[in-house]
C-alpha cells in the first residue's frame, strides 16, 4: 500500500515531472508502477481532508465519500 494525502500526491508529481494536478490521474499513475520482486500490484491511497478519498489499483481509481 502507498498512502498520502493531496498535497504530498501533488508534490510527488511535481517532483518527478508530471505535468499535473489531478489526484486521481496521479494516483493512477502510482499504481502501475512495478513493485519489486514479483509482489502482487500496488494499490495507492489518496486523502484529500473532507472531499472524498482516492484509490488506485492497477490503473482503476475509486473514489470514496467522506462521510462526517
Amino acid at each position: 500500500y502507498l498512502f498520502g494525502n493531496e498535497d504530498e500526491a501533488r508534490a510527488y508529481a511535481e517532483a518527478v515531472g508530471w505535468e499535473t494536478t489531478d489526484v486521481e490521474f496521479i494516483a493512477t499513475r502510482l499504481s502501475l508502477v512495478p513493485m519489486k520482486g514479483g509482489k502482487p500490484p500496488r494499490k495507492v491511497v489518496i486523502t484529500q481532508g473532507c472531499d472524498p478519498t482516492v484509490v488506485a489499483i492497477r490503473g482503476k481509481v475509486t473514489t470514496f465519500p467522506v462521510v462526517a
